[in-house]
């Protein structure tokens, strides 16, 4: 069984973003973004200049904005824990982690000193 992971930077969490296919791997410390309804975001810079997005999804914006942006297939690690197929949007100035991978844990806020995210 996966252990828990456990962040004192609330609400941040360093994270392990991999995109095999374009051998990318990256261990930013991401916002952990319950009103994001998706996967994953990083911002431009930090994906390698050049590679082409697995496509251009739609992501609907807090304002109701409907926005095309690049969309990778990735995996995302936290902790020992792995979660394959997840989608990764190029937008944004932060990395976010979204309700599709905060869901796969029990979350746990302790008074805005600790976050322990749980398989």
């Amino acid at each position: 069984m996966a252990e828990a992971f456990r962040s004192e930077r609330v609400p941040y969490l360093r994270v392990i973003l991999e995109i095999p296919e374009i051998r990318y791997q990256r261990e930013p410390e991401a916002l952990i973004d319950t009103g994001f309804t998706q996967g994953a975001a990083v911002p431009a810079e930090l994906l390698p200049p050049g590679v082409a997005a697995l496509s251009d999804a739609p992501i609907r914006l807090a304002d109701g904005e409907l926005r095309y942006v690049p969309a990778y297939l990735a995996a995302v690690r936290i902790g020992a824990t792995r979660i394959d197929f997840v989608s990764i949007f190029e937008m944004g100035n932060e990395p976010i982690i979204g309700l599709d991978i905060n869901t796969q844990f029990r979350v746990t806020i302790d008074h805005a000193v600790s976050m322990t995210f749980e398989p």
